[in-house]
């Protein structure tokens, strides 16, 4: 659902970048979900207080009382258990569900594997990681994203002309 970017006061309170629009449904005595590096099971916060905080969210847990306990969590992702999550339309997909996923060309060249989703207002921007670890940035809109396939673990492209010439 996010990522938390940093501490914000004194009281434990976090602020949190979402991914899309589904944290900010999220309620006060809901739960979200965070693994922390030493743990394989994830750990669930119950949310005191959440409120917009510019383009990020401002969230203070009931387990977390001071800012040395939110400095801990900086940089973890949240999430929620995937049946909690609100169903999607026909071919719109959480961002989990897309990252890792193969990105190729309609012809068939391999690009790299979908990194990252960046969102921006006027559409999400696909993060590619090619072989070399280089970065390709695809705009996720219709004319360049022709098909995404989570069941065959791959996103089919047609970037626009140039984009790719020295891969």
């Amino acid at each position: 659902m996010g990522r938390i970017s940093r501490t914000h006061g004194t009281d434990g309170a976090v602020l949190i970048v979402a991914y899309g629009e589904t944290l900010g449904e999220r309620q006060a005595d809901e739960r979200l979900f965070v693994c922390l590096p030493s743990m394989r099971i994830p750990k669930a916060l119950t949310i005191e207080d959440i409120r917009p905080h510019g383009r990020q969210w401002r969230v203070r847990f009931r387990e977390v009382g001071h800012m040395q306990a939110a400095r801990a969590l900086v940089g973890l992702e949240v999430g929620v258990p995937e049946e909690e999550l609100p169903e999607l339309e026909e071919g719109e997909y959480y961002h989990y569900q897309l990252v890792g996923l193969r990105v190729e060309t309609v012809s068939g060249h391999f690009l790299g594997i979908l990194k990252e989703i960046l969102e921006s207002p006027a559409h999400d921007i696909y993060v590619v990681e090619d072989e070399r670890g280089g970065e390709l940035l695809l705009p996720a809109v219709e004319e360049i994203v022709r098909a995404v396939r989570p069941e065959e673990n791959r996103v089919v492209v047609q970037p626009p002309a140039g984009l790719t010439d020295d891969l």
